[in-house]
């Protein structure tokens, strides 16, 4: 009889990253760190690695984090921005904040038209502002951007913050984000064709609960339409980062108000 010992080998390396992480931390992050590191571990002992992404995820992933480095991050600073994102763990819009929701879509499509997910998606949160960031992307092999290197470099922009971090890390691992794919996900090479920060307010093109006035007919569950933001010109509020970043900036500090 041959008896084959079930216990993982011993990791220094991943050990003393757990130690780092908590030595590094503020002590109101480290429940989140170790979450973080604990869950690379799972992954890392498992050996089973989890499914590609399709490619409607990996475009959706790749606007959600575009929006957080290129627009939010430098707008809120990285002490807020990470909390803010929470469309991976199920939330009804992408980023969220009392008082501020932000949908993000992007579009490989050459109209640059979105998929709208029921009648709620453009909702506007009680009492708050609802903004739509659009995305439009072009996949060719002479593009700059990838999913990997806008991730990588996120985790640099948060490097010295390890608490926002593991929220980042967080996120990435509820959207099932594997860094064992990143070559995968590499080869899906980007161009940015366009780019815009919407205000959606009443008479926004958007279909809504008061849309319909009798509610979905008996036997219809769900409803899904697309979206075309050539209509939308005189909501937009800006096509760049820098434009936009005192808006943000005051959302951001409303949010902190309400807090």
């Amino acid at each position: 009889l041959h008896s084959q010992s079930k216990e993982p080998p011993q990791n220094p390396g991943r050990f003393s990253e757990l130690v780092e992480a908590l030595l590094a931390g503020a002590s109101i992050g480290r429940v989140r760190i170790v979450q973080s590191v604990l869950a690379k571990w799972r992954r890392f002992w498992s050996g089973v690695a989890q499914n590609l992404l399709r490619k409607e995820e990996l475009l959706g992933l790749f606007g959600e984090v575009w929006f957080l480095s290129r627009w939010l991050l430098p707008s809120v600073g990285v002490e807020r921005g990470p909390g803010m994102w929470r469309g991976p763990s199920g939330a009804r819009n992408d980023f969220e904040a009392p008082g501020l929701a932000i949908e993000v879509k992007t579009s490989g499509k050459l109209d640059g038209s979105h998929q709208i997910h029921g009648l709620e998606q453009l909702l506007e949160p009680a009492g708050g502002v609802l903004l739509l960031f659009s995305l439009a992307v072009r996949e060719e092999a002479s593009g700059v951007e990838s999913l990997p290197r806008l991730v990588n470099n996120v985790r640099a922009a948060l490097a010295a913050d390890q608490s926002q971090l593991a929220l980042f890390e967080s996120m990435l691992l509820a959207a099932r984000y594997e860094d064992a794919h990143a070559p995968e996900y590499e080869k899906v090479k980007l161009r940015i064709r366009g780019q815009g920060l919407y205000r959606v307010s009443e008479s926004f093109p958007r279909l809504v609960p008061a849309s319909i006035l009798n509610g979905l007919p008996a036997g219809v569950s769900s409803l899904t339409y697309e979206l075309r933001l050539d209509a939308a010109g005189a909501w937009l509020l800006s096509d760049n980062p820098p434009a936009a970043a005192k808006l943000l900036q005051d959302l951001s500090a409303k949010r902190e108000q309400t807090q």
